[in-house]
């Protein structure tokens, strides 16, 4: 649902209105059609995936979300696990997320 969420004031995620206003109809194209993956990965794994994008898509939307357990108190790192993610289109131009 909330990549599939209308920007209320400034463009993608921000600290004012989060990821914005709810779409559920979109949300629920996107359920339906089963436009979305679910996978998991062992410490210090790599995945890639595959994502056929249409001719004619003007926007593509990404997420990659995770539960992230409480670290050790007093730890000098606050995450448990930290995943990073980036997109390569068919010619190797790679796109880092923006927030």
């Amino acid at each position: 649902m909330l990549n599939t969420a209308d920007d209320i004031h400034n463009p993608g995620i921000d600290f004012k209105t989060g990821y914005g206003r709810p779409n559920m109809r979109r949300a629920y194209g996107v359920i339906k059609q089963r436009l979305f993956l679910t996978d998991s990965m062992q410490q210090g794994g790599q995945k890639n995936f595959a994502i056929t994008v249409p001719a004619g898509t003007k926007q593509l939307r990404v997420m990659l979300h995770w539960a992230d357990y409480e670290a050790t108190a007093g730890t000098a790192k606050a995450l448990v696990n930290d995943l990073d993610m980036t997109l390569s289109d068919p010619g190797g131009s790679v796109t880092l997320p923006g927030y």
